[in-house]
């Protein structure tokens, strides 16, 4: 990843849904307690995002940007780090080690989790993962080795009795089918506001150029043939990153598989 560059963006083009909010839930007080700090004219430091070339993904900084909203800004002020998601997840478990809200246990778990379940950050020290998140080496000792314990084995129950009303045949009933209808009116809706959002700026800044007419037809269409590339360069990064996530969602499920075999095996070893 490179250096960070602090940059004002549109509090709008801010993904935080992409699983780098390593807490359970958002503190509506701490929020609150914000959003009027705010007000009064206190200076928080900048959020923390990571930039993959098309989603800024906020790692650090959740109270403050539902602060931002809550004051009804339209902009804010973030530390922007060119990387990608995973980058974003491996960032957003430091998040509040050591400075804001601190985590509560259950945060601290599920960070320490999401890591041990990780094919790559598994393979880090005790302490290297400990160093990362903020909490001591035997917590993440600990919580290897819950992962690692297979799980007793219940005894069979007793089958319960059958009621009256489940011995008496049952009338054919036709299956329940959920029909997904498909809506890709928002979507659309939003694809033609970016677009003539797009289109606007292009005139806004040809006009504001210190130009002849014929100089500022050949800049309008160099803009044009520009944001075409990019536009083409996004949808091959899309593809790229969608193979991605695909190669990685495979080896999550490989280590799974082994994981299950290693206990398999310890069970063996221990009859």
């Amino acid at each position: 990843m490179l250096e960070a560059k602090i940059k004002v963006l549109n509090i709008n083009n801010i993904c935080i849904d992409a699983g780098t909010q390593v807490r359970e839930s958002i503190d509506e007080a701490i929020v609150k307690d914000y959003a009027e700090k705010m007000a009064d004219g206190a200076i928080f430091p900048p959020i923390q995002v990571v930039f993959d070339g098309i989603n800024n993904y906020l790692t650090d900084g959740f109270h403050r940007y539902h602060a931002h909203l809550k004051n009804e800004k339209a902009s804010i002020e973030a530390s922007v780090i060119n990387g990608t998601l995973r980058d974003a997840k491996l960032l957003s478990y430091s998040a509040n080690g050591t400075h804001g809200l601190r985590l509560s246990n259950a945060d601290k778990r599920r960070a320490g989790l999401a890591m041990l379940d990780d094919m790559e950050y598994s393979g880090w020290t005790n302490n290297q993962i400990a160093k990362h998140i903020n909490v001591s080496r035997t917590y993440i000792r600990n919580l290897r080795e819950e992962l690692e314990t297979p799980k007793p084995k219940t005894s069979a129950k007793a089958k319960p009795e059958k009621k009256e009303d489940e011995d008496k045949p049952k009338a054919d009933l036709p299956p329940i089918v959920e029909e997904e209808i498909p809506d890709n009116r928002a979507e659309e809706a939003m694809q033609m506001l970016s677009e003539e959002n797009e289109a606007l700026n292009k005139r806004l800044a040809v006009a504001a150029m210190d130009a002849t007419d014929e100089e500022k037809e050949l800049a309008s269409n160099l803009i044009t043939d520009y944001v075409e590339q990019i536009r083409i360069l996004n949808i091959e990064l899309v593809s790229v990153k969608g193979s991605r996530d695909r190669f990685q969602a495979e080896n999550a499920e490989l280590k799974k598989q082994v994981a299950g075999l290693q206990r398999h095996i310890k069970k063996l070893d221990q009859s």
